[in-house]
């Protein structure tokens, strides 16, 4: 087999750390985003945060949620509103942007495209499970 580049080992390794320390942010800090999730989008959002949550506290493959968390941050980003329908886009716009739940929706928005990032990372490096035991 031949790679078209050099594999970096050290490179590896910050992905693996950025990516355990958002799962360890997701396990203590979860219920923040469970909160910004339902401010912005109500219950149906709050519902899948916690899902993902969940999986972070239990230990399960956090990575596997991929299209959630991109969601997820799609929506406390306030990336979409023009494409919710009516009811989500009130409570976003609703919202000023000066308001601490609007900082911490920015804040937890933030950390899950690290996580992101850093789950892309490890699985194009070919690294296929991603999960932490409790």
């Amino acid at each position: 087999m031949k790679l078209k580049h050099k594999p970096d080992i050290h490179a590896l390794f910050r992905h693996v750390q950025k990516s355990d320390d958002f799962v360890t942010w997701l396990r203590d800090e979860g219920d923040i985003l469970v909160s910004a999730a339902d401010v912005l989008g109500g219950q149906i959002w709050a519902r899948k945060a916690k899902e993902i949550v969940v999986t972070a506290r239990t230990g399960g493959n956090v990575a596997a949620r991929r299209k959630t968390l991109i969601a997820l941050r799609q929506l406390l980003h306030r990336d979409d509103a023009c494409l919710l329908n009516k009811d989500d886009a009130w409570r976003l716009m609703s919202l000023h942007p000066d308001d601490p739940k609007a900082t911490r929706a920015m804040l937890c928005a933030d950390a899950i495209g690290r996580g992101i990032r850093a789950f892309e990372a490890l699985r194009l490096a070919g690294v296929t499970s991603i999960s932490r035991g409790v």
